[in-house]
């Protein structure tokens, strides 16, 4: 599936970090606040009419294409959630809090093999900068597994929007993943595609050959169904 990237220039981070209304006109509780970034401007007429929803205590306030939202009780349990933002104003959103978009860490390494100095931008505060340095080391493999996953397994789109159904979604994909990856090593093929055409074969054999049996009868007998060539 494809996941939509918003980069924002530095005087852009600037002007959102100095004209939080909740910020600098009521002084609220910096806990609570929240910022969702907006792909592009969306149609006043849309804008209008979310306004006029009830959102119980919750708050929220555009600017262009910054959202400033308040939070006072929980924003896990909010009705302004990101998705809200999306479907409704019908564009690409991603909302972080307050404080993640206030504190940034730069970290500097040196690739061993060719001295080139390198820079990731992190708000990972705690962590050690080696281990920061090993996680971006090692996207680039999780970056290939998910075009893997993508390209030969289907999975494009999300097929749920809660936290749940995604996590389901994507272990068993995963498990699915490792099964191919598995039964292609095992069986010395050369092509995704083969193995994974070949591991369809084979469940769909499996499955018939279960059936067959609780129905009464001999799958053996049929053994020339069961040739996965």
């Amino acid at each position: 599936f494809d996941v939509p990237v918003m980069v924002k220039e530095m005087d852009e981070m600037k002007m959102v970090l100095k004209n939080n209304p909740f910020v600098n006109k009521r002084k609220e509780d910096n806990t609570k606040l929240h910022v969702t970034f907006l792909s592009h401007p969306p149609e006043q007429i849309i804008v209008d009419k979310i306004k006029e929803g009830q959102y119980g205590e919750d708050e929220f306030i555009l600017s262009g294409t910054i959202i400033y939202l308040f939070c006072p009780v929980s924003y896990g349990n909010t009705k302004l959630s990101n998705s809200f933002f999306e479907n409704k104003l019908k564009v690409i959103a991603t909302t972080r809090n307050w404080k993640t978009i206030n504190e940034f860490r730069l970290i500097k390494a040196i690739i061993d093999s060719t001295q080139e100095e390198i820079s990731f931008v992190t708000n990972l505060l705690e962590e050690d900068a080696y281990l920061i340095a090993s996680m971006y080391r090692q996207r680039w493999e999780i970056e290939i597994f998910f075009k893997f996953i993508k390209q030969h397994l289907n999975v494009k789109h999300l097929v749920s929007r809660n936290i749940n159904g995604i996590k389901v979604m994507i272990y068993m994909t995963m498990i699915l993943a490792i099964l191919i990856l598995t039964y292609k090593k095992l069986n010395k093929i050369k092509g995704y595609k083969i193995a994974k055409l070949k591991v369809e074969i084979d469940l769909d054999n499996s499955i018939i050959k279960e059936i067959v049996v609780l129905c009464g009868g001999n799958p053996d007998k049929a053994k020339h169904l069961w040739n996965s060539t």
